[in-house]
């Protein structure tokens, strides 16, 4: 899929058009006057194609200010998304999809009486103002070998066109991006299909033109590559799958990203992964880190940001338990990431200045997992998880841990349905551990902070009642009103 396997990746899948939801629709509000509205179809217009539109409108223009601290507790946000997806499928050799999405975004914050039709600098309060436009679209399209099982020739395309106008305080920040990926995939087999293996060649064109003030920061990268993977499955215990990518940047030159995955099953109900690779990634360090606009502190790029590149590890342990007729399952993992390059963003130089710069020392993130979940009684679900993270990365000459990364965090969900499934209770908890804090030491006294976070919890409930075409939630996040003190220095 590319050569950005730094952190994992997530596969998220939309509802598809030859799904058996007709008509879906959904309304939310709460207290704080947020109200959204969702609305999908699918429909089958013949016996090879159909369609599905997905619509979401997203509005919060209550002005909140319950510390009393003149600054908005809520940005208010305007929002309209759309998107239209095709399938074709005729259950012979040729399969397609395409789509395209359209969103519009106005987000404002800051100050509680800041004007919004008046020139930000010549406000005399604070105010953050972000309007976005994006629209993209997709293709996939695939040929199957009928006589050749697991044998197929797919082509992948995506088109992005990002559009960002903003202005945090005096800061202003405009961007464009038009971003293209495109992926040519052969698969099939050696001897049999216990060898399996996909070559194939990709293309990334990234184009990104950004203003910050007087400054200006342009970049039009294209990177094509070719692949291969080789997938060992010998029996349902066992699969190696190992791959090779070699990718030519016309910025940062040619560069090599192995990666190879291990599952072993070691009995019925205990499993082993492992895994281990390489992964590079393109910094965009100013769209990446927005939240730094909205300071009072001198953003400095110190250098040409080099291209992101670590070494990453895991291994997965599963086990399953049967325990009075009832199954517990426990998940351990454990992931290492090795950081030779990464882009830095320094807030520890001193508080009027944040630096930018590409790492000089050692960088890395250590992160432990543990998770079970069980029917501990008849439709009664609980999952049980704690995460632990050691990130540190070297800054202003010292490697120390990474600010404003929680160092833990426990998760507890309780869900209980009734026969049927006509009531459903639901519970979390989460306790967010401590985190390290910039330093603030060359403040004056009276705007100095501590070093570390406290560590909190925050509780969220829901009641949901179903119906034969309708259900009705009620929920609560943050039921024990938990605020940060002091979050505006």
């Amino acid at each position: 899929n590319g050569y950005e396997s730094i952190t994992g990746q997530i596969n998220v899948e939309q509802k598809k058009p030859d799904g058996n939801e007709k008509l879906f629709i959904n309304g939310y509000a709460n207290m704080m006057g947020r109200l959204e509205a969702n609305i999908n179809s699918s429909i089958k217009v013949s016996d090879k194609w159909s369609t599905a539109i997905l619509g979401h409108v997203d509005n919060m223009s209550n002005q909140v200010d319950d510390n009393g601290d003149s600054f908005l507790d809520q940005p208010l946000v305007e929002q309209y998304s759309l998107m239209n997806r095709w399938k074709f499928d005729d259950e012979s050799s040729i399969h397609g999809q395409f789509g395209i999405k359209a969103l519009y975004e106005d987000r404002r914050g800051g100050q509680f009486d800041y004007n919004f039709n008046e020139n930000n600098a010549s406000s005399s309060v604070y105010g953050i103002h972000i309007e976005t436009m994006r629209v993209e679209a997709f293709t996939k399209t695939a040929y199957i070998f009928q006589d050749r099982p697991g044998t197929n020739i797919a082509f992948i395309n995506s088109f992005i066109h990002h559009d960002v106008n903003s202005f945090y305080g005096l800061n202003d920040y405009d961007a464009t991006e038009n971003n293209y990926y495109g992926n040519l995939m052969f698969q099939t087999y050696i001897n049999n299909t216990a060898h399996q293996f996909t070559t194939g060649i990709s293309f990334v064109y990234d184009g990104i033109s950004e203003s910050l003030n007087d400054s200006s920061f342009n970049r039009k990268e294209s990177v094509p590559g070719a692949f291969v993977e080789y997938t060992f499955m010998p029996s349902k215990k066992f699969t190696l799958l190992t791959g090779l990518r070699v990718d030519q940047s016309n910025v940062f030159g040619t560069f090599f990203t192995p990666r190879i995955h291990i599952k072993y099953g070691i009995t019925e109900k205990t499993i082993l992964r492992l895994s281990a690779g390489k992964g590079y990634r393109t910094p965009n360090v100013i769209a990446e880190n927005t939240s730094m606009l909205a300071t009072s502190r001198t953003i400095r790029i110190m250098e040409d940001i080099k291209m992101e590149e670590a070494w990453n590890y895991g291994i997965n342990l599963t086990r399953y338990f049967d325990i009075l007729g009832r199954e517990l399952s426990l998940n351990i993992d454990f992931y290492r990431t090795d950081f030779k390059n990464q882009a830095v963003i320094d807030k520890d130089f001193n508080t009027r200045q944040v630096l930018i710069y590409t790492l000089d020392g050692n960088s890395y993130a250590n992160t432990s997992l543990g998770e079970a979940m069980s029917e501990l009684i008849e439709r009664l679900d609980v999952t049980l998880a704690f995460l632990y993270n050691d990130v540190k990365q070297t800054t202003n000459g010292v490697l120390q841990r990474e600010a404003l990364v929680n160092r833990y965090k426990g998760l507890l969900n309780l869900s209980y349905s009734t026969n049927l499934n006509k009531w459903q209770f639901d519970f979390t908890t989460q306790v967010n551990g401590d985190s390290r804090i910039p330093t603030t030491e060359s403040n004056p006294a009276e705007y100095q902070r501590g070093s570390e976070s406290p560590v909190y919890t925050i509780l969220n409930a829901q009641v949901t009642k179903r119906f034969k075409r309708w259900e009705i939630y009620l929920g609560g996040d943050n039921l024990t009103g938990y605020i940060q003190n002091d979050p505006i220095i």
